[in-house]
Parts: C-alpha cells; sequence; structure tokens
C-alpha cells in the first residue's frame, strides 16, 4: 500500500542517516516493482560482519496491521537463511527477524511474535528511534538499539 511504501522510504533513510547501508528491495523510489523473490516480504537487510560474528538484520516494513502469517513469513526466512549463510561461511550467523509497523500491536501478537523469535518495532517504538535519529548519530549502534525497542515490546533478549 501506498501508506506502507512511504514508510518503508522513511525507514530506509532513518538507517542511511545513521551511517547504516542497507539493502533495499524496494527500489529507489516508491512507486516502483520490488525486486526479487517477494514471499517473504523482506523490504530491506543489512549485512554487519564483526571478526567470526555475522549478523543479518531482516526488515519488513508495513503501514498495515501485523498478521501471525506476517510473522510466519519472516520466521521462516530467517531460518532459511541461517541454514545458507551457514553452508558457506565460517561464521557464526545471527539472524534478527524484525518487522516494524506504525500502528499499534496486541499483546496476543506481541506473545506471538516472542515464540516465533521475531522482533517488532511498533508505532510508538519507531517514533522513539526517530526522536533518537534526530539527535545524534550513533552508526551501528543504532541497530542494536532497534533491538533494544523491539524487545522492550516482544520480550526477546537474543535469538
Amino acid at each position: 500500500n501506498k501508506g506502507g511504501r512511504d514508510l518503508e522510504a522513511a525507514f530506509i533513510n532513518m538507517l542511511m542517516l545513521q551511517g547504516i547501508s542497507p539493502i533495499w528491495l524496494g527500489g529507489i523510489g516508491a512507486d516502483r516493482p520490488k525486486i526479487g523473490d517477494n514471499k517473504y516480504d523482506i523490504d530491506a537487510l543489512v549485512i554487519d560482519r564483526h571478526e567470526k560474528f555475522l549478523h543479518v538484520y531482516l526488515f519488513g516494513v508495513t503501514g498495515g496491521t501485523i498478521s501471525d502469517k506476517d510473522l510466519e513469513k519472516i520466521q521462516n526466512f530467517a531460518e532459511w537463511v541461517r541454514k545458507e549463510v551457514e553452508k558457506v561461511q565460517r561464521l557464526f550467523v545471527n539472524v534478527y527477524p524484525i518487522i516494524v509497523t506504525n500502528q499499534l500491536v496486541s499483546e496476543q501478537l506481541k506473545k506471538d511474535a516472542k515464540d516465533r523469535n521475531v522482533w517488532i518495532v511498533d508505532g510508538e517504538s519507531l517514533k522513539s528511534l526517530l526522536t533518537l535519529a534526530t539527535k545524534s548519530f550513533l552508526g551501528k549502534k543504532f541497530l542494536n538499539q532497534i533491538l533494544t525497542y523491539a524487545s522492550l515490546l516482544t520480550g526477546i533478549t537474543s535469538y
């Protein structure tokens, strides 16, 4: 939806302003169709290698309500990414499936997300991240801040 595409573009810009280079699967313009296989609804990903660790952040950005089906799709993709990357890399792989929404999230969905090891950044957390992004330049630490806000919502502390 149009609102979702605008939110997606704004979220990508927020990451870029923090010095993070996301791979945006949505293309450059919000009107352009997504590229690649979209069955998992992944809008962007960030790959961060630190010594023997590879961190992969998968972002599904939506302007709509999150469903259990959305959680299932991103969880399945995270598991696939972990298995495939571990086949070719001699690194410890951490995959963080994160759904970003500008909506409020129900308590039941928070519980379902925790059960699936999916992180959620809701509308309130998104406002806090935006405020933080405008006040300081955090670089890669900003990714940890995203996980902090997501874990406050879902209760996940590590994947």
